[in-house]
């Protein structure tokens, strides 16, 4: 009796034990074998979907900086410097080659080939690492034309290392793609007036002229007007022309060829280097009883006459000026 119900006991206990909804699978299969492969295969691959999905999202809003190979970098679409040699640009180089990049640049994945970038601002750091051989440090972000175009814009306003020149002659790409008015004011972080300056004095300048002068970044916006309107003056674009293309005189800086070629669109008898105005004109009546002293300027003049008949002189003029105005025009409309 007592064997028997030790054997009951035994058997009741192992029955109990090996009930199938308590049966679980062994720790060491779940480790082992090839549906463990499997599932840490699946995990591994869900991991790094979420840190590929996270990365991605943090380059889309822009808040990451990563390292990018800058051979794998264009150039934006629209240019906003002249290509012209940069004192700057060596120490920008040399800076980065010191200190290492300490401002990223701004791109955005390539509109038209998988797997490249294109910069949005920060041209020269770009053209910096790359001629260094190093990483460019960068972030990026997904950007509009229109929105490439005014981060590039508004980044160069900021740092005031754009001349007036490049300021303007880029606002004058932007209105030639069809962008509005509104998308140059952004990108370039002016009113309409100053917009209005920009491209009229844009306008005024040919390619050669342009090729010669280069970016004069020290010629403000005032003198560039001064240019414009000597340019657009009877015989300004092509006496301008005619000196770029015939001067053969090295001019050591911005200033002097600036000034050269100023002065050649006015017909300035005075050196470049010395002014821009010309020199007093005088005119004597025979009798040498009325006296004119006239002075040019790029945008005014000015007639002294001197006589006991100034009064009567003058009121004379006056009467004719509308018949003297009216054989001045003239000329003009033949020559349009």
């Amino acid at each position: 009796m007592a064997r028997n119900h030790t054997l009951g006991k035994l058997l009741s206990t192992q029955s109990d034990t090996h009930r199938p909804d308590v049966i679980k699978p062994s720790g060491t299969f779940s480790r082992s074998g090839a549906l463990g492969s499997v599932a840490r295969s699946l995990g591994d691959l869900k991991a790094k979907a979420n840190e590929a999905e996270k990365l991605e999202e943090k380059l889309r809003d822009g808040t990451h900086v990563i390292e990018i190979d800058p051979s794998i970098v264009d150039p934006s679409f629209l240019p906003d410097r002249l290509a012209v040699s940069d004192d700057t640009f060596q120490s920008l180089r040399s800076a980065i080659a010191e200190r290492g990049q300490l401002s990223p640049i701004l791109v955005r994945p390539s509109q038209s080939t998988s797997g490249r970038y294109q910069v949005a601002f920060g041209h020269r750091r770009w053209r910096a690492c790359l001629e260094l051989g190093i990483p460019v440090k960068a972030v990026v972000k997904d950007l509009s034309d229109a929105d490439l175009l005014i981060a590039q814009g508004q980044e160069n306003s900021q740092r005031t290392d754009l001349s007036f020149l490049e300021r303007a002659l880029f606002a004058t790409k932007l209105e030639a793609q069809g962008y509005g008015r509104d998308v140059a004011m952004a990108a370039l972080g002016v009113d309409k007036t100053e917009l209005s300056r920009l491209i009229s004095v844009a306008r005024a300048l040919s390619d050669e002229i342009v090729a010669f002068l280069g970016r004069c970044s020290t010629i403000g916006r005032k003198r560039w007007l001064e240019f414009a309107d000597a340019l657009k003056s009877p015989g300004g674009q092509k006496r301008c022309i005619k000196f770029v293309q015939e001067t053969s005189e090295h001019f050591s800086d911005d200033e002097k060829r600036f000034k050269a070629a100023l002065s050649a669109a006015v017909g300035s008898k005075t050196s470049p280097a010395i002014g821009v105005e010309e020199e007093a004109l005088l005119w004597e009546s025979p009798g040498k009883d009325v006296l004119v002293k006239a002075e040019i300027g790029i945008r005014k003049g000015k007639i002294d006459i001197r006589s006991e008949k100034s009064t009567e002189f003058v009121s004379f003029l006056l009467e004719k000026l509308p018949q003297l105005y009216s054989e001045f025009s003239v000329p003009k409309k033949n020559i349009q």
